[in-house]
């Protein structure tokens, strides 16, 4: 038990599984999600069973649950078999890496999903024509030099400018301008004005930059259609949600693609957003009992192996565990149970 209590102090608990993680535990059943991933998929235009693919020219798409209810950890099990599809070509934002989740908004998170984009393309191997990355390093020169008449570029952004041609010089442009916005630049605010100001012509090189991935992945028969999943976007400060989600839901929807934003489970039910993103998604939580009060078996032998793989909810405290909390108690005894010999029963005399 303390080699097992030592190996606990290691754990990350905010820590979401990639796909195929041996720690990763099946909640299905527990949850009663057997049927979400069909949804999501049939969302985005592919039947897994048929196999039928009619693809929208636009799906935006909020993944709602509570805050450490293990949405990050289904995405990315969900992603990988729609990657497996070869329908599609799922990118991870990671919004919380890539940007301040205390002051976000959607211009730079349109800069961090095309960084995500361009990033993963030329991981992959892929490559674009300069044509087709012209008008997005166009807009950013002529958007930066009305920015900055009177006034010098970050260093991060300054380098951005400076880099080279391809895909890689492009990323390093994105690179710089997520940067500067995340390090609490000065001048995030005249930024974001200037990005408002400029938003169409934004826009459209986006949703030309996105058309050029996809016909680039289909010609080398990997996906007919990109995926941008933003994770972390369920943990903005909650004025930054209502701007995001709310407020500028046009502004999201203008980008043409096939998106999934992880959102808080109170943005669903508390009447703001107006019907204008795709807002039915709910990851429910591990049920532990039935409505007539019975014990809901799937959902414990669910929580049993997450304690047993992913011991997240232990708390700690000045170098030793609490093992007063129940939970440390139920696992202590769970796993003694295992190990120790059954009481012989007394002999008669």
């Amino acid at each position: 038990m303390a080699a097992y209590c030592s190996n606990l102090s290691k754990v990350q608990y905010e820590e979401a599984l990639p796909d195929g993680d041996p720690r990763y535990v099946d909640t299905e059943a527990a949850r009663g999600s057997e049927k979400t991933f069909a949804q999501l998929a049939r969302k985005f235009g592919w039947d897994p069973v048929s196999n039928a693919f009619f693809a929208p020219d636009e799906k935006h798409v909020l993944f709602f649950g509570h805050i450490g209810s293990g949405k990050t950890t289904e995405l990315r099990r969900y992603a990988g078999r729609l990657n497996q599809s070869r329908r599609f070509y799922v990118v991870e934002v990671d919004v919380l890496a890539k940007l301040d989740r205390n002051n976000l908004h959607y211009t730079e998170a349109l800069m961090a999903m095309a960084q995500a984009l361009l990033e993963r393309m030329h991981a992959d191997g892929y490559t674009l024509d300069d044509a087709v990355l012209a008008p997005v390093r166009n807009w950013f020169s002529s958007t930066i030099r009305t920015d900055t008449k009177t006034r010098e570029l970050s260093a991060e952004l300054k380098t951005g400018v400076e880099a080279g041609g391809g895909i890689a010089g492009l990323v390093k442009l994105f690179a710089g301008f997520t940067s500067a916005f995340k390090t609490g630049s000065s001048q995030k605010s005249e930024w974001r004005q200037e990005i408002r100001n400029h938003f169409t012509a934004l826009a459209a090189a986006f949703n030309h930059l996105i058309r050029a991935a996809e016909a680039e992945l289909k010609k080398a028969g990997r996906a007919e259609r990109v995926v941008l999943l933003l994770d972390g976007t369920d943990k903005m400060r909650g004025e930054d949600t209502q701007q995001f989600f709310v407020q500028d839901a046009e502004q999201l929807l203008a980008i043409q693609t096939l998106a999934i934003y992880t959102a808080p489970l109170d943005l669903k039910y508390d009447g703001r957003l107006g019907g204008k993103l795709d807002a039915d998604m709910v990851l429910p939580m591990i049920k532990l009992q039935e409505r007539n009060g019975s014990r809901c078996e799937a959902g414990w032998a669910a929580l049993t192996g997450l304690l047993l793989h992913r011991p997240a909810l232990l708390q700690y405290n000045d170098g030793k565990w609490r093992r007063s909390h129940p939970v440390v108690r139920t696992l202590e005894g769970y796993i003694l149970a295992t190990v120790a010999p059954a009481p012989t029963a007394p002999t008669a005399p």
